[in-house]
Parts: structure tokens; sequence; C-alpha cells
């Protein structure tokens, strides 16, 4: 049956002016059908209120996004060749996109021959084709400061490097040392260098890595300078004292923002004289599926306003290695959980989401 023979049986019978009802309603059903899919309703959760993103479009500023540990082997990579590469990114494709820089912790190597890590392993290998995927989803940057990044050695390190520069992947920092390399764009007009710090290594001197950083704070003068940090206590949402302490001596120097990785759950927040520390961002992408915690994640937009810094926490939640943005109940209780292991002052700029520092 087409169209007009449908027209023809639903109007029999009727008059004109009945028609014209009937096709007034039909229409009238259309446009309010169009605006309940692209004006989601406004939902109330705990006092505030929030509006569910359906699609992120182009943001007029430019930006810088931080992720957590992105871990790309193991279960997560038996998803991808099921699913597709992009599998794990999907969800959160368009904000990607809408970021002007993207960074990750890229949690793992990619070995000129790869191994895939078993159930249970925690030796992380990566399939040669990771790199390609990160620069079609938009990840722009990782840091290579964790300690996993060499857990093929130093060939397997440098394999990594030069497979992701093969897709103009930048990488940035060692698993064994604290390296001067560093990620440097231009942000609103203003200069910023990341740059990254493993802690977790039986090689680490806090007193040579901190002339590391005294080194790369003399070539970094004027710039923003924000140090990628891989530290504190698998699962603990409480930073610890050597945590702080190493803010703390970041602080007194060039550093003006701090993104920590390695406790796979969100921590606090820490903020003095206008620098700003987040001590976990948690996971990204992992297949840690055992508890809601290490299913958590933020992640961290760094935008400029009349020059001077502006911190978004974005928290997400992860289903089955694909984290999604998190929204309402979920949304309030990942910054419940950041507020909780941070200064009482932060607790309202927490809340909201948004934190202002200064350079």
């Amino acid at each position: 049956m087409v169209a007009g023979d449908v027209y023809a049986v639903y109007t029999s019978g009727m008059s004109r002016e009945s028609v014209r009802v009937v096709l007034f309603g039909f229409c009238l059903f259309l446009v309010v059908s169009l605006l309940s899919v692209h004006a989601p309703e406004e939902k109330e959760v705990g006092g505030v209120s929030f509006v569910p993103n359906v699609v992120v479009t182009k943001r007029d500023e430019e930006s810088m996004l931080f992720l957590g540990d992105v871990m790309l082997g193991r279960h997560v990579e038996r998803l991808m060749g099921e699913k597709g590469g992009e599998y794990p990114f999907f969800a959160l494709r368009n904000l990607l996109a809408s970021s002007t820089f993207v960074i990750a912790n890229l949690e793992g190597s990619i070995p000129e021959k790869h191994i895939p890590t078993p159930s249970g392993g925690f030796r992380f290998s990566f399939i040669q084709e990771v790199a390609k995927t990160l620069n079609t989803v938009g990840i722009d940057a990782v840091s290579l400061a964790n300690n996993h990044a060499s857990d093929f050695g130093e060939e397997g390190w440098k394999s990594t490097v030069a497979t992701l520069s093969s897709s103009t992947v930048v990488s940035f920092g060692h698993s064994r040392r604290v390296a001067t390399s560093s990620y440097d764009v231009e942000v609103d007009g203003v200069a910023v260098s990341v740059f990254g710090i493993n802690v977790i290594t039986p090689t680490w001197d806090k007193v040579k890595a901190l002339a590391v950083v005294d080194e790369v704070c003399h070539t970094k003068k004027g710039a923003y300078v924000v140090a990628f940090v891989h530290f504190g206590e698998e699962y603990e949402h409480l930073q610890s004292g050597k945590q702080d302490d190493l803010v703390s001596e970041l602080f007194s120097r060039c550093v003006n923002l701090v993104i920590g990785a390695h406790p796979h759950v969100v921590q606090g927040v820490r903020e003095s004289e206008g620098k700003i520390a987040l001590f976990s961002l948690g996971n990204f992408i992992f297949d840690q599926y055992f508890s809601a915690a290490t299913q958590q994640g933020l992640m961290v937009r760094l935008t400029f306003v009349d020059g001077q810094p502006k911190v978004e926490l974005i928290p997400v939640v992860s289903e089955r290695s694909q984290p999604r943005l998190a929204l309402g109940e979920e949304k309030i209780a990942i910054f419940t959980l950041i507020r909780d292991n941070s200064s009482p002052h932060l607790a309202e700029k927490i809340m909201t989401g948004t934190l202002h520092g200064r350079r």
C-alpha cells in the first residue's frame, strides 16, 4: 500500500474540514517528536539540574582535554577485535573531535612483535594498529611516563615511540627516568608545555627528578606548564602524603597544573595560589570490571579565559571498556567522591565542575 492509498483509506467519508484537522494534528505530532529528540528534558538530581548531552558540537574556544589511563591490550584488545578498533572510544567520539588537543596516559607498549596479554597478565602489549586508531579518534599526544610503557624493555619503548610517530601521535616521558621531552602547543595564544614524570619505578630518585624538572622550567619560561605525573597507591581514593609532597615541590617550581594517574580510581583535588593538582583521573579505558570505582573516571578540559586558566572536570563511567559521559546521579557521585578527598574550601567548585587558576 502506497502513501496515496493510506491517505484515501483514512480520509474516505470525511469532510474537507475534518481532513484539515487530521493533517494539522499529524504535523504537530511530528514537530513535537523532533523537539523531544534534539532538546532532552532537564533533570534535577541532588538539587543540581542537568541536561543530558546527546551530541557534542565543536566548541568555539581552543581547548586541551586530558584523559586518564588508556590500556588497549588484554580483554580490551579482544573487544576491539570483535567490535572494531574504535569501539572503546565510540561513545565519546564527538567530544574528542570537538577538542583542539587531546592527551592521554598510554598504559602499555607497542612492541615490534606483539604478544597478546593473557587474562590476569600485567605485561601490556598493544597491536601496531593502535597508533592509527589513536590518531583517528582524535588523540594528539600520549604520556609514556608510566610503569607499563617499558613492559617490553627499552626496545619496546623505542618501538612505541616510533609507531606512534608514524601515525602523527606525539609521545613524551619515559618509564624509568624523568625525561625533558614534552608536548608543546599554543592554546588561545597561551604557550602550553606538557611533560611526564613516572614515580612508579625502582629507579625513582626524587632529587634527580626535580633537577630535571628545573631544567624543564628553565627551557619553558613563560609557558603554562603541565606535569602528567604517574604516582600514588592503586585503588586508594585519598591521595598520599608523598603525592602531596611532590606536588608541593612541583608547585614551588614552574608547574601550574598537575594531572595524576596510576591509582585506577579518581582522587582529590588541590589548589594553591592559582595552581591546581588533580591527583588521579582514574581509568579512561581499561578492563578492570571488578568494581564500580575502577569504571569511573575523569576527563579534564583546560581552556584560557582572558589568558587565565579554566579547568573543567568531566566525569565518565565505563561499560565493558567503553567510557561515556556520567549523567545525573552518576555525575553527582563522582563529584562527591572527589570533594570528600579534597580541601573543604574547594567543595563548591568541585560540585560545579569548574576550577579557575592563575598564571
